[in-house]
């Protein structure tokens, strides 16, 4: 009995349907609740006793190199090649199949449907089958010289099909941690101890106006019991906004029909007339009020004295207070240049990439996860706060943080930068030019949108380093809502 070697294979590609959805990428890079593909089950393989190392290997170029490595192996080790386009189905089920390996006396195709794995029963038969690789460029063409029994296993899925990868995939709602979704390939069912909060997002569709229903994913059989609530919605087999957009995988073109189906419910949202002071008193309680109670939040925690430091020593700024001061005097500048339509709108309350899913293909964009009401006066609230909540996605590049596809770097002159690899000037600019063609002003949005990333901070306390990633990109949009006010 040996403990084994398991081999990533990161060389099978995506097919084009994979690729409409998450870009010209390999199935390791693929970004699913938060991590990698690669991360998921290099994660999964490292938790079992049994595996001697993880070895990750994507590029036929460097085979030679990887052979090299291997010989280092004692010669009886066995190994477990897995292909990136599969995915662990269970994690007891692969344990099971991890600690099979260790005893293998023949080579094996691990199969599920399709091939999800090969097992190799030392490394010399292992190296025998890439050195046919270098040749065939495919490590799924199997050598006719060798030997393979068949094994069937449940601990892995192929997700190569286009229709298993997005039933996969869309199970992946980023869901908050109060949260339950369960259900099968046709329903959702949401469950919650906040019973308040699903009754209320469960209710807002119910008093939406007609026009409006067809955005918006229905809700049904609601239920309550002691400890909970829940309710049910049908499931869609498309991806959201923030799968495709972390993934790289939204051309220009895409982007402007994306914006389109967007700005067809923003316009599509029932308005009322509210009086001037009105509509002053519920913008300063979503962007100002709210803010300060956030804020007031932030300075109760523990991480608040590193964070307060960090300010001092790592940006422009002498505190979190300064920075707030900053924004509300940008805020009162954009009130006095902007004359805002005293209206009150029907809205989403949450409109960002995660929360709205769409297929190109059917020109289908529909909601999940609204703020909710239990009333119909809650629904209304200021025009801009929903495109405050597109730009935080669209702009801010909200979803990478969520992703954790970002960094703090420190500069050589001790100064905190914020880095997130993705280029999105030119889809910022199209938001701008959709935003002037609909009358809304784009310093206004981007300002707004400032508040929403400090409002956030308290609310990500058990992530340090999100909260000052949070507080750098406020202060990075405060920044350019300076420069806008100079044109």
């Amino acid at each position: 009995m040996f403990d084994i070697v398991v081999v990533y294979d990161d060389t099978p590609p995506a097919g084009n349907e994979i690729k409409n959805i998450v870009g010209d990428r390999s199935f390791g890079s693929i970004i699913f609740q938060k991590k990698s593909l690669k991360e998921h089950m290099t994660d999964a393989i490292a938790a079992s006793a049994c595996v001697k190392e993880v070895l990750v290997w994507d590029d036929f170029e460097t085979l030679g190199v990887f052979l090299e490595k291997l010989n280092g192996f004692t010669s009886q080790t066995p190994v477990l090649h897995v292909y990136s386009d599969s995915v662990v189905a269970g994690r007891e089920d692969f344990e099971v199949l991890l600690q099979k390996v260790r005893f293998v006396k023949d080579n094996l195709t691990v199969t599920a449907g399709r091939l999800t794995a090969l097992v190799f029963r030392d490394i010399q038969e292992y190296i025998r089958f890439l050195q046919q690789c270098m040749v065939s460029k495919d490590t799924k063409q199997l050598p006719e010289f060798m030997q393979f029994e068949a094994l069937k296993s449940d601990a892995l899925i192929s997700v190569s099909d286009p229709d298993v990868f997005l039933r996969y995939i869309t199970k992946g709602f980023d869901t908050r941690f109060f949260n339950l979704l369960a259900g099968d390939d046709y329903i959702v069912t949401k469950t919650s101890t906040n019973k308040q909060k699903i009754k209320s997002e469960y209710t807002y569709y119910h008093l939406l106006p007609d026009a409006m229903k067809i955005w918006f994913v229905m809700p049904f059989d609601y239920k309550e019991d002691d400890k909970s609530a829940r309710y049910s919605m049908e499931r869609f087999h498309i991806t959201d906004l923030a799968t495709k957009w972390v993934n790289n995988s939204i051309s220009i073109s895409e982007f402007e029909k994306i914006l389109t189906m967007a700005f067809a419910f923003i316009k599509s949202r029932s308005k009322k007339a509210v009086t001037h002071e009105e509509y002053v008193r519920e913008q300063r309680c979503l962007y100002v009020e709210k803010l300060d109670a956030r804020i007031g939040q932030i300075k109760q925690s523990g991480i608040y004295p590193a964070i307060s430091d960090y300010i001092l020593r790592g940006t422009p700024y002498g505190s979190i207070d300064d920075i707030v001061a900053e924004y509300k005097a940008l805020y009162e500048l954009i009130r006095k240049k902007n004359k805002f339509e005293a209206a009150s709108v029907i809205g989403h309350g949450d409109l960002c990439f995660s929360n709205m899913l769409y297929h190109g293909e059917t020109s289908t964009m529909k909601f999940i996860d609204v703020k909710g009401a239990l009333k119909e006066e809650e629904m209304w609230t200021d025009p801009y706060y929903d495109l405050a909540k597109l730009s935080h996605s669209i702009c801010g590049l909200y979803d990478f943080f969520n992703s954790n596809l970002y960094e703090v770097r420190l500069d050589a002159d001790l100064t905190f930068r914020l880095e997130i690899d993705f280029d999105n000037s030119e889809y910022t600019e199209v938001f701008k030019r959709f935003l002037a063609e609909n009358g809304y002003e784009y310093a206004a949005v981007r300002l707004f949108e400032a508040s929403l990333f400090l409002s956030m901070i308290p609310l990500h306390v058990d992530h340090p380093k999100k909260v000052f990633g949070f507080l750098l990109n406020a202060v990075k949009i405060l920044k350019g809502v300076r420069q806008c006010l100079k044109k």
